[in-house]
């Protein structure tokens, strides 16, 4: 259920399936909801992602669903295809887009990849980054007046 406390107006989101993934997956590591204004369509979007662990430490897949208030239902949409980093895990809305510190592999030490989820195109892309000259370092991502 959402509730806009200044509306005071709530909406019961209908329940989704979960799409489980191939076999050589043995378990759920996390769920996250995501929530964002799309400005084009003048749309409010849930995004439900779960994040399953592969039997190889390797291997990772996911189920990530869209719910638009609009259309009040849920739709599947591609798998992220990075590895969402569980501290950083919660997404940061900024210009229509979702941001999450990502890496390529599960098992990684360093999450260096910024992941963004447009909500408008319903597309993931890599955000560029300069060249670090110390890799020492852990990354995390905000928003400050709008920007990421």
């Amino acid at each position: 259920m959402l509730w806009n406390p200044s509306t005071r107006r709530c909406q019961k989101l209908l329940v989704t399936e979960t799409e489980f993934p191939r076999e050589g997956f043995c378990c759920c590591q996390y769920i996250i909801y995501e929530f964002g204004h799309e400005c084009v369509s003048d749309d409010y979007k849930v995004v439900r992602i779960i994040q399953f662990y592969g039997i190889s430490s390797d291997t990772f897949d996911s189920d990530v669903k869209v719910y638009s208030f609009r259309s009040n239902s849920w739709k599947r949409i591609q798998n992220v295809p990075y590895y969402l980093c569980y501290k950083m895990a919660y997404g940061m809305l900024a210009n229509g887009a979702l941001f999450w510190v990502v890496s390529r592999k599960p098992e990684s030490n360093t999450a260096r990849l910024i992941a963004a989820f447009d909500l408008a195109t319903e597309a993931y892309r890599l955000v560029p980054q300069p060249v670090y000259s110390n890799k020492n370092f852990h990354m995390n991502v905000g928003v400050l007046e709008g920007c990421l």
